[in-house]
């Protein structure tokens, strides 16, 4: 199977996938809200009333809790984030600063590194490479010829409305 037909296939179910959500949105005008006309109006009607504070919001004086938000909930959840992005990282590694300066002292390595890298296949230039060398390469890279991939020109947007028909 060529990548082309593939590609048919996948734009055919992404378009009856959409259609189907469409068709679920439901009916606009039974919205319990002003803005009956899309669901962003909807929700940007209901950000608009908890920022004014029809609803929950930053309560200082309150405990935080699932619908309000203490200035102390939120720098808890802050620290948690910063937990979850560092992920245990040594503190030797755990800012961006201390990435920088740790590859600074190891240039040698990252010469070597380089040097490895700058001997592999080139995407940016021609390398001259035999059929034989490019077969290995397709092979290495577990990739397939133009000839075995199809079309690329396929219409793919035209296959999308198609479906959604």
């Amino acid at each position: 199977m060529t990548l082309q037909i593939r590609l048919t296939e996948l734009a055919t179910a992404i378009g009856k996938d959409v259609k189907t959500l469409r068709q679920q949105d439901g009916v606009l005008a039974t919205l319990k809200t002003t803005a009956k006309a899309s669901l962003v109006a909807a929700i940007n009607e209901l950000f608009d009333l908890l920022q004014v504070g029809g609803g929950a919001g930053i309560a200082d004086d309150k405990v935080g809790t699932d619908t309000t938000y203490s200035s102390q909930r939120i720098v808890d959840l802050l620290a948690q984030l910063k937990a979850d992005i560092l992920g245990g990282a040594d503190p030797a590694f755990d800012t961006l600063k201390k990435l920088q300066a740790a590859l600074e002292n190891e240039q040698d390595a990252v010469s070597a590194l380089l040097k490895a890298v700058g001997q592999r296949l080139s995407i940016g230039e021609d390398q001259g490479l035999t059929s034989t060398q490019k077969q290995i390469g397709r092979d290495n890279l577990d990739v397939f010829s133009r000839g075995e991939i199809g079309d690329i020109d396929v219409d793919l947007a035209a296959v999308f409305l198609a479906a959604q028909a």
